[in-house]
């Protein structure tokens, strides 16, 4: 099934695919490894390029997902400085991310400060998904339910109070929730914890 952009671009192709498993391929930087999504059943695959050629998968119809390149990492860091309300930390991390070793001396400088390298990590998730998104728009592809972009409240960022006890709060969000936004929060929920085991296996 395809739908016409209404900004005028190319028609793009409906394809239902797992978020969690999109996210993983994005993510996954090992050496001599490759993902590919079959643009029509959204079948999502990892391929160790030495053992099969990827000729065949795109005959198939696949294509080879492209993860964000180390200079686009290298931006999200930036950005996540330039959003810190803690000057002094920014300042760190700016002096940290100068020069050869920037993504470790990064996580280091982030280790020393209790809570922020989780914060990090759900700030790069936003990122992550927005390059997703930027990646699915490139290439025409419209994904039923597609996953929002995260948000979360920075330093100085005042959050909203709470109304009511939280499960009445939740309750009355689910029941405004369509069936596809549902679909979507459960793939974002799939999604996160990905992401939570991926870096509990690194700290092992």
């Amino acid at each position: 099934m395809q739908a016409f952009d209404e900004r005028g671009g190319p028609p793009r192709r409906t394809v239902r695919l797992s978020w969690g498993l999109l996210s993983a391929a994005f993510s996954d930087d090992t050496a001599g490894v490759r993902w590919y999504l079959h643009v029509e059943s959204g079948e999502i695959v990892r391929v160790v390029e030495d053992e099969h050629p990827p000729g065949r998968l795109l005959d198939a119809g696949f294509i080879g997902i492209e993860r964000a390149r180390s200079k686009e990492q290298y931006r999200w860091m930036e950005r996540y400085i330039a959003s810190l309300a803690d000057r002094a930390l920014a300042a760190e991390l700016a002096r940290a991310i100068s020069g050869k070793q920037a993504f470790q001396r990064f996580k280091v400088v982030l280790a020393a400060h209790p809570g922020r390298t989780d914060e990090w990590h759900r700030f790069r998730s936003g990122q992550l998904l927005r390059y997703m998104h930027a990646w699915l728009r490139a290439h025409a592809i419209q994904v039923p339910g597609e996953v929002p972009f995260v948000s979360f409240a920075m330093d100085g960022d005042e959050p909203s109070p709470p109304q009511g006890p939280p499960r009445g709060r939740l309750d009355a969000l689910l029941e405004g929730l369509s069936a596809a936004d549902l679909e979507a929060l459960l793939a974002l929920a799939e999604l996160l914890d990905l992401n939570a085991r991926a870096r509990r296996n690194q700290l092992r």
